[in-house]
């Protein structure tokens, strides 16, 4: 089975999506193999994971595990005015793997994504954002997520991802820790008030 990327990028036009097959490989990988002409396919349609949730989203780190909490401060300055934020080549820097149970993995972007979180966005279809999955929206497996990880921790990681998030910041012996948030919404919870007064109801 190939892998499957959804990018999406919000406009004051609407939404537009491109979708790419590739093959099988690391998500870091399959990221890299993304070409500098991929603007071209985007076409304005609704994304698969459009209405899903932020706060469901699930990171990799715990709060000790945020390399710059002063980043999210400056990155929601951005926000305010408008601007969206891209990395490389103009890529969202938010990128998620659709993971087992159809959770969004959070694996790149997490000061990117808490700062949207905050200031009160709700739903995938209003960031820009890539998720890499398998064909057909099928989720990846754990060997996928375990790439995510240092590779002497893979073999943990494949038995049961879910108990465990990664701290790179961390002397190389607690790289590994033991996950105390499950979702985007648990880690903003801990960082600070969400700002609700954007959201329509």
């Amino acid at each position: 089975m190939k892998s499957f990327v959804t990018i999406s990028i919000p406009t004051l036009m609407g939404v537009f999506v491109a979708n790419f097959t590739t093959k099988k490989d690391s998500p870091y990988k399959i990221i890299e193999r993304i070409k500098g002409n991929w603007k071209k396919d985007l076409t304005k349609k609704k994304s698969f994971f459009a209405d899903f949730s932020l706060g469901e989203a699930v990171p990799l780190h715990n709060k000790s595990g945020l390399r710059d909490l002063k980043q999210i401060e400056k990155l929601s300055e951005e926000i305010e005015k408008n601007t969206h934020i891209y990395g490389n080549r103009g890529l969202p820097n938010i990128k998620f793997v659709l993971g087992p149970n159809s959770k969004l993995i959070l694996f790149d972007g997490h000061h990117s994504l808490l700062s949207y979180y905050l200031k009160g966005k709700k739903v995938l279809k209003e960031i820009p954002f890539i998720v890499v999955s398998l064909e057909n929206y099928a989720p990846v497996g754990s060997s996928e997520i375990a790439f995510f990880f240092p590779e002497k921790a893979r073999s943990e990681i494949v038995k049961d991802w879910e108990k465990y998030v990664i701290n790179w910041q961390a002397e190389e012996e607690s790289k590994l820790e033991l996950r105390r948030v499950k979702t985007i919404f648990d880690l903003g919870r801990q960082l600070g008030k969400r700002n609700e007064s954007s959201i329509e109801e």
